[in-house]
């Protein structure tokens, strides 16, 4: 994933047993390959919270006992356009 620098967004691990089948009420931690790119900490809520400090990479990995997951995330100062999309907003008769 693409964020931009001084960006804040949560995490979340859905853990799942060998069949694929959701577990509830277990909790990953979180933790940052690189926290001079970008950091984790868990809020007093007890949900996770990542920031972009600085361009560049980081991989963010959550584990719950033996099990770990990754999450590859870039880091960048600005983003270029690439395309734009146009969306059709409500569609009236216009008024004679």
């Amino acid at each position: 994933m693409t964020v931009l620098t001084g960006q804040y967004f949560s995490l979340t691990g859905m853990v799942k047993d060998a069949s694929g089948t959701y577990i509830n009420n277990q909790n990953p931690t979180f933790s940052s390959s690189n926290t001079a790119k970008v950091t984790v900490r868990q809020l007093p809520s007890g949900e996770w919270q990542a920031k972009a400090v600085a361009a560049g990479s980081a991989t963010i990995t959550a584990t719950l006992g033996a099990v770990t997951s990754t999450l590859a995330v870039t880091v960048v100062d600005s983003l270029t356009p690439s395309s734009i999309e146009i969306s059709v907003g409500t569609v009236e008769n216009s008024p004679n």
